[in-house]
């Protein structure tokens, strides 16, 4: 075994805040065996020393859990490997030189976002910004935007042909009487390659679309007679929702609101969707991470995965006619993409946080909160647990209860948030101008009506899984959607 890999483990251990690592064999350590390395682990006696436990805990049992890993049998704790040194409390594992190395890397995963946003601090400092007084700005997009897609779910309840919102926005709208290839459709919705294939093809299976391949060239694709008479009545249901908000909110407060989102929108250098999307089915973010480096402009680009389109606004066409529901999507989208600006990694992005990590103290949270907050199952397979976000506690027999523990990455999550949002909405004052003030002003007037269960950050996937649930069952009954699953999707 390589001293470079065991100087890694070490320096990896001392950062890992609830890690005891310390001088001598009273702390954790790494003992060099030539062909493997022995760990040994010993934690403080806070709530911190047990999540650190919990995460280290599972970073060794997913070790050789299938292809993710190593392929080699997981990892346990073996007193065995004891190597006697004076730590009595410590625990031992035995690792192999890939095992090793894959433990730094997901310890050091799990250790912090990737970057400090406020780097320019000294040591120790706060990050010199006031939190927020008051809902966040996002918060206050995300309830509006919530609303208005309940008006339209509510509009569209009985409808045999009725699209999902997101599926009328970022798949069938964009058709009018036109066929398009599927990077045209892909340019016009700014949807994610992935995200679209996948829309295709549950698109496809419904008979709502048909997918013409010729011998050469690009696919051709074109509506069919039921995907045309979904396109007009998600036109329809639009529209409907839109009136039905202004009539439930005001018609006042409502053209308020839409006058200062256009004056937003006009603003923004890039094109962004219709429908607040994710970059595919398992990844919530807006861009798809770190592939593509960022370009601070102008045009500023946002750093985004390969299959994420890059579409800069056409500087004369406005976005006066626009639904609310688009304004309102290009508005959060555009925030999250800054907010997430300079972030690497999953499980950090301002849905989790917002919705969750800002909940969770240092003592934990209850599992059934964490689940119907952030979806954590507690089986180590929901997206905060497989990226080392949160850890459940194990279970300890039936019915008893279980707490979720941030990591390192997820209490740095939750502390910076409130500060990152504060800096966020002086950036976009300085950028925009008195329209961000006035955007909320008119979206607190509004809040002050709307529903008390809605949620902090829209969820982005939500709308994919309900269209591929769709494509399948109409796959399942021969092109024909089950009657369960002809409403909202």
């Amino acid at each position: 075994m390589s001293s470079e890999t065991c100087n890694r483990l070490d320096a990896a251990l001392a950062t890992f805040e609830g890690v005891v690592a310390g001088q001598g064999a009273k702390g954790s350590h790494v003992h060099d065996h030539g062909d493997h390395v022995v760990v040994a682990l010993v934690f403080d006696g806070g709530v911190r020393g047990q999540a650190a436990a919990l995460v280290t805990g599972q970073i060794f049992r997913q070790l050789g859990n299938g292809a993710r890993l190593d392929g080699r049998a997981p990892v346990s704790a073996d007193a065995a490997l004891a190597c006697g040194c004076p730590t009595p409390d410590a625990e031992f594992y035995g690792l192999s030189k890939q095992q090793a190395e894959v433990f730094v890397r997901v310890l050091r995963y799990a250790t912090d976002m990737g970057y400090d946003p406020f780097r320019d601090r000294s040591p120790g400092s706060p990050p010199g910004i006031d939190p927020v007084f008051g809902t966040p700005l996002f918060v206050l997009l995300s309830h509006a935007f919530e609303t208005l897609s309940r008006c339209y779910d509510i509009a569209g309840a009985d409808g045999e042909f009725t699209p999902s919102l997101g599926v009328w926005s970022n798949v069938l709208r964009p058709f009018d009487d036109d066929d398009l290839d599927q990077p045209e459709l892909i340019r016009r919705t700014v949807v994610s390659r992935r995200a679209m294939r996948a829309l295709v093809r549950d698109l496809e299976r419904r008979a709502w679309l048909r997918v013409d391949k010729p011998a050469r060239g690009r696919s051709v694709l074109r509506l069919t007679a039921a995907g045309e008479r979904a396109r007009q009545a998600g036109a329809r249901l639009v529209e409907a929702a839109e009136g039905e908000f202004a009539h439930r909110f005001g018609a006042d407060r409502t053209a308020s609101l839409r006058e200062v989102l256009v004056e937003v929108v006009d603003r923004l250098e890039l094109e962004l969707p219709w429908f607040l999307t994710g970059y595919g089915l398992a990844d919530s973010s807006p861009t798809g991470g770190q592939h593509v480096p960022a370009q601070t402009g102008p045009p500023r680009i946002p750093a985004h995965g390969a299959d994420w389109p890059v579409v800069l606004k056409d500087p004369a066409a406005g976005s006066t006619g626009q639904p609310l529901s688009a304004l309102l999507s290009k508005t959060l989208a555009a925030y999250r993409i800054d907010y997430e600006w300079d972030m690497r990694g999953h499980g950090t992005g301002l849905d989790f946080v917002a919705n969750l990590l800002q909940y969770v103290d240092d003592d934990g949270i209850d599992l059934a909160r964490a689940s119907a907050k952030g979806g954590v199952t507690g089986n180590g397979r929901s997206a905060l647990e497989r990226h080392f976000v949160v850890v459940a506690e194990p279970r300890r027999g039936r019915g008893a209860p279980r707490r979720v523990h941030l990591s390192p990455k997820g209490r740095q999550a939750r502390d910076t948030y409130p500060y990152l949002v504060a800096r966020l909405e002086r950036e976009w004052a300085e950028r925009y101008g008195a329209c961000v003030g006035r955007m909320r002003k008119a979206l607190e007037s509004l809040d002050e009506d709307f529903d008390t269960d809605l949620p902090n950050h829209p969820s982005t996937t939500d709308w994919l899984y309900r269209s591929m649930l769709a494509g399948s069952a109409a796959s399942r009954a021969g092109g024909n959607p089950a009657p369960g699953n002809r409403r909202r999707s």
